[in-house]
């Protein structure tokens, strides 16, 4: 009988280890994913803002410049103002913050507000306000 016991005592030790792989395999993972998407890249050009998350080219935010109307910078309180980190919407206002501090607003022509927090965003103002003083001086 104590053989069976000893047998019980291994088994139950395999179904525990196992159990511990399962669910460090699925931390890893999640914390893979979540890391790999933490990353936001901001791309402002002739042809308005892109927002990329994450190492590949998708998923992505595009704000076409005729749908901007301005843009400026200014400083954001994550959890004061948005209730969070990522993807937020509030009334009037929607965003990508992805910490407290420095942020591209964008003013689009409907009156909402889109925010994103990026290192740069003074000069990524400057350069979407000098697309968009071009792009009107051709209309």
């Amino acid at each position: 009988m104590a053989w069976l016991a000893a047998g019980f005592a291994v088994a139950a030790c395999g179904v525990g280890v196992f159990a511990l792989w399962w669910t460090a395999a699925a931390f890893a993972a999640a914390a893979a994913a979540l890391a790999a998407f933490a990353v936001v890249r901001v791309t402002v050009d002739g042809e308005g803002v892109t927002i990329v998350y994450g190492p590949l080219p998708r998923p992505r935010t595009r704000i076409p410049l005729a749908r901007i109307a301005g843009a400026g910078t200014r400083e954001v309180r994550a959890f004061r103002e948005f209730g969070g980190w990522g993807y937020r919407i509030r009334p009037g206002a929607s965003g990508v913050v992805m910490r407290s501090g420095e942020a591209l607003e964008v003013r689009l022509r409907t009156g909402s507000l889109f925010v994103v927090t990026t290192d740069g965003a003074d000069e990524a103002a400057r350069v979407l306000e000098g697309h968009l003083v071009r792009a009107s001086a051709t209309d």
